[in-house]
């Protein structure tokens, strides 16, 4: 609320700005000044749609009322309601608004609620209503003025003058309940309007029954229940209903439609209500088998033998049930047979389960057939000798007593041998010789033995296969070689006793296990030895491959005409060095520097230049720096000269090394001691200015200076004049000017 106050007070105060500035400072009248506006009434309320005229009287400070003074109205919310210039306010949707009256830049305020039309009525439609127990009906209710307008957006609310006869909720939807009238009223603000209602009785016009057939058996009951319904579908509740039965000899039903079993047969009993009804079919059965007692309960046969089974079928109490039919059947037809009549017949050794089943109930009998009994058991052959690990295969002869030969088939029969380690035997009595040695293989038939003896040797040793047949070794590896002997025919043999041979333990030897190492560079053949039998192996030893060439020193800085000795040392890839290796050295720069086979490297240019290593493809590299060779001296020609001022002489100068000897393309500097006697241009021409003591000519190379001695002697003096008087004229040859550059190069 406070945030709308706020907003009003704001639009106020913007509407009042609108007005002081609308009504200028001047006033007319008794009292001078303004000194407020009074508006009257102050409050009012007004129904949408209508006006209010309000009223504006300017006093002055002493509250004298100030005659002719002009005043101008506003409203802080023009959609609830306008205000005209003489202050008629009239309303356009409902709220609270804010009315201004200003004269002189002083205001008057006065509020004006705008309220919705009242309702004035209830219109219910329809005006009556007629409908059945338990049928709805829906109800409108419209809100109107005093001019029978709508009105929206009202509350209304329901009620039923008898609610044990008409219910209705709170949208106007009636519910019939009872036979009987009732009013339903509908009320908003306090105004009401209302309809009648009619509730009249249901009449039948289906029934349904459930279930909508009955399947019992003779004795049994079953509970019919019937759903009653008018014509709109709506249940009757508690309406009558009567059962009848077409067929009292099968069934019979009661009252409350309970229906029972009286014989075998078909029956409809039907469900009345008034004009409705309907049929259900009702199925009796006879009363149902509940067991099967079969007799004997079990038998013991031997194949080609009979026997007669009975059955008796009885109900729930156990009392039998003459007439019903019975099927037999077996669960094994190898075993036992059965006739249609229970007669039972042993086919083959084994267990077979009878079964006698009338309707839904069964019972079994037990039937056993056995074999003739064994007397004796042969096993052949009676004797066996074998190799270790091959196979024989033995067999069984069964006699009966009278020493007739048993068919075998169905006849349990079980070997064993009393030492698996040297003689096993499976289920089917083939024998697989292991260790050597002797066994017995026993076979029983029916519980009676007979047996066989099995001697084993062990398989002669026919190769040894040595793996790997060939591998290559670096120096100081090991390899681990197997031997497997086998026989003739390539089967391996276990437990064979094998020994190892190296045929030279210079290059590799071998150990008791087979572990051969590397010695030296070169092949050995490594000889596996069981029973007489050698399997070889050949070894082949390599040296060990260079991983890495390193250079020493890895850097070295030389001048033109010196020489140096490099190494390279070569390591394996553990780091360790590597003797004996062939080395190829090389530069990638000739001009530069070259390198024999030996390593020794020659300088011969400035410049730089890499020294590279190689050792079986790998390398290793040197940076060689090659600077000039350093001028040791220069020699300036000619040496100690004289020369006349205004004469000019060309000085030659010549950079030498260490050991005198001559060193071209050298930068050469010129200069004087004394630049006033003479100067020198950068070529090392010398110009002669005037004369004085000697002076020096001096040549710089590489900071190295040399100098000669320069005399300048002045000029000599004019010859006398002609005798006669005549005047002779001489031509002077102009001077070159004195050069002033540095730094020429000399051939």
């Amino acid at each position: 609320m406070r945030a709308v106050h706020r907003t009003i007070e704001l639009a106020f105060a913007a509407l009042t700005g609108f007005a002081l500035l609308s009504c200028g400072g001047d006033s007319t009248g008794t009292g001078g000044g303004v000194g407020k506006v009074i508006i009257t009434p102050s409050n009012d309320s007004i129904v949408i749609g209508t006006t209010v005229t309000l009223s504006a009287k300017v006093v002055n400070a002493q509250g004298q009322v100030v005659s002719g003074a002009t005043v101008f109205w506003n409203t802080s919310n023009a959609n609830i309601a306008t205000v005209s210039s003489n202050g008629t306010v009239t309303s356009v949707d409902t709220g609270s608004v804010q009315i201004a009256a200003s004269a002189n830049g002083v205001s008057g305020i006065a509020t004006v609620t705008v309220v919705p039309q009242p309702v004035n009525g209830v219109v219910v439609t329809p005006p009556n209503q007629v409908i059945k127990v338990g049928q709805k009906f829906q109800f409108q209710a419209q809100p109107v003025d005093a001019n029978g307008d709508p009105l929206s957006g009202r509350v209304v609310t329901w009620s039923s003058s008898d609610a044990t006869v008409a219910s209705v909720d709170n949208t106007g939807l009636v519910t019939g309940v009872a036979v009987g009238p009732a009013t339903i009223t509908a009320t908003s603000e306090g105004k009401s309007g209302s309809a009648a209602v009619s509730v009249g009785a249901q009449t039948a016009t289906t029934i349904t029954v459930a279930p909508p057939s009955v399947g019992i058996t003779v004795g049994q009951t079953s509970q019919l229940s019937a759903t009653v319904k008018d014509a709109s579908g709506a249940v009757i509740a508690g309406a009558p209903v009567s059962w009848s039965v077409d067929n009292p000899g099968v069934a019979t039903v009661s009252s409350t439609g309970l229906v029972t079993g009286i014989s075998a047969g078909s029956a409809t009993v039907t469900a009345t209500s008034g004009a409705a009804h309907t049929g259900v079919p009702v199925s009796v059965a006879p009363i149902p088998a509940n067991a099967v007692i079969v007799s004997p309960g079990s038998s013991t046969l031997v194949p080609g033998q009979q026997v007669q089974l009975s059955a008796i079928v009885t109900d729930a109490q156990g009392n039998p049930l003459s007439g019903r039919p019975v099927t037999w059947s077996s669960n094994n037809d190898n075993v036992a047979t059965v006739s249609t009549t229970g007669n039972v017949t042993a086919v083959a050794p084994g267990s077979a389960t009878i079964t006698a089943t009338s309707g839904t109930a069964h019972g079994t009998a037990s039937i056993t057939v056995k074999l003739v009994p064994v007397a004796t058991v042969d096993v052949n052959p009676g004797a066996l000798s074998l190799f270790t690990g091959e196979t024989a295969q033995l067999t069984v002869v069964a006699l009966d007593a009278n020493g007739d030969t048993l068919n075998l088939t169905g006849r349990t029969i079980t070997w064993k041998s009393n030492k698996n380690s040297v003689a096993a035997v499976n289920g089917t009595g083939l024998v697989t010789a292991g260790a050597v040695g002797a066994a017995v293989i026993t076979a029983t038939v029916d519980g009676s033995p007979g047996f066989a003896s099995v001697t084993v040797t062990q398989v002669p040793v026919g190769n040894v296969i040595v793996t790997p047949s060939l591998d290559t070794l670096q120096l100081g590896q090991a390899v681990q070689l197997s031997a497997q002997p086998v026989d003739s025919a390539g089967n391996p043999l276990a437990g064979r006793t094998v020994t190892w041979n190296s045929s030279d333990d210079n290059i590799a030897i071998v150990s008791s296990t087979g572990r051969v190492l590397s010695e030296a560079v070169g092949t050995a053949t490594i000889t596996a030895t069981s029973e007489g039998k050698v399997g070889t192996a050949t070894i082949v030893v390599i040296a060990v491959p260079v991983a890495s060439v390193t250079v020493s020193p890895p850097n070295k800085t030389m001048v033109v005409g010196d020489t140096a000795t490099f190494t390279a040392t070569t390591k394996d890839a553990q780091g360790h060095v590597l003797t004996g290796r062939a080395i190829a050295w090389s530069s990638d720069n000739t001009a530069v520097a070259t390198v024999d086979t030996t390593g020794l490297v020659t300088a011969v240019a400035a410049g730089s230049a890499n020294i590279t290593a190689t050792s079986e493809g790998q390398s290793g590299s040197a940076q060689v720096t090659v600077n000039p060779v350093p001028v040791g001296s220069v020699i300036v020609k000619p040496q100690d000269t004289t020369m006349t001022a205004g004469d000019s002489a060309q000085f030659s100068a010549q950079p030498l090394d260490a050991k005198g000897n001559p060193l071209n393309g050298r930068m050469v500097e010129w200069s004087t001691s004394n630049k006033k006697t003479a100067t020198v241009s950068a070529s090392g021409m010398v110009q002669a200015l005037k004369g004085g003591p000697p002076i020096m000519v001096i040549a710089t190379s590489e900071g190295v200076d040399g100098t000669t001695s320069l005399t300048v002697m002045p000029p000599p003096p004019p010859p006398p004049p002609p005798p006669g008087g005549s005047i002779v004229t001489a031509t002077a040859v102009p001077r070159p000017p004195a050069p002033t550059m540095k730094g020429a190069t000399l051939p």
